[in-house]
C-alpha cells in the first residue's frame, strides 16, 4: 500500500476511534506507527517538531516514498 493510500486509509478509519486520536500527538505517533518500516525513523524524528500536524507528515512520508 503506497504512503498516499495509507494515509487516506487511516484518516477514514480514525473517526471511528476517536479516543486513540484525541491529540495531534497521538494521531501522528499512530499514522507514523503504521508506516513501511523504511519510513518509520526518518518520520519519527520529524514529528518531534512542535509544529507538525498530520497533513504535513503525511507528506513528509509521501515525499520519502517519491524520493525510492
Amino acid at each position: 500500500m503506497s504512503v498516499r493510500e495509507y494515509g487516506l486509509r487511516f484518516d477514514s478509519l480514525a473517526r471511528y476511534a476517536p479516543v486513540f486520536v484525541d491529540t495531534m500527538h497521538d494521531r501522528i505517533r499512530r499514522f507514523v506507527g503504521g508506516l513501511n518500516s523504511d519510513y518509520i525513523e526518518a518520520c519519527s524524528t520529524v514529528a518531534l517538531n512542535d509544529n507538525m500536524d498530520i497533513s504535513r507528515i503525511q507528506a513528509f512520508a509521501q515525499g520519502i516514498e517519491d524520493r525510492q
